[in-house]
């Protein structure tokens, strides 16, 4: 009897070691991230005086877009074009909407910067600064 005792007390402690391994595998691994991926690469060409429409997911990262550090610029600031977060869906910041009519014969510069918030324990926030150029051409 005092054979079996001692066996399931090592039993109990082989168990309790290995189920502490996995969690604390389990953990770290849930606390690594993925690199910022931003898509679509390039944005579609624009056609002077047509309606715009292109859309930019953000994903990955630590985390989802802090609407806080979320910053944008156009250039030029009279091109027609505009740029909106998509207010439908929780994490806004990270699907964009760019839209409006190009009202000049020049690309478009378009600049996003932004800063994901940290969700996962141990790892600090990603920045984002990411440039896009539509080509704005003459309808054929």
């Amino acid at each position: 009897m005092k054979y079996s005792n001692n066996f399931m007390r090592y039993s109990n402690f082989q168990y309790y070691i290995s189920t502490s391994v996995f969690i604390l595998v389990s953990f770290l691994l849930s606390a690594c991230t993925t690199n910022l991926i931003v898509t679509p690469r390039e944005l579609p060409i624009g056609i002077l005086g047509e309606p715009y429409y292109a859309e930019i997911d953000i994903k990955g990262g630590s985390g989802h877009i802090s609407g806080g550090s979320f910053s944008y610029s156009i250039h030029p600031l009279d091109s027609g074009i505009e740029l909106i977060p998509d207010y439908s869906i929780p994490t806004s910041y990270n699907h964009l909407i760019i839209r409006g009519i190009p009202g000049k014969l020049e690309n478009i510069r378009i600049t996003i910067s932004a800063e994901t918030i940290n969700t996962s324990f141990g790892n600090s926030s990603q920045i984002l600064d990411k440039t896009y150029i539509i080509k704005i051409e003459e309808s054929k």
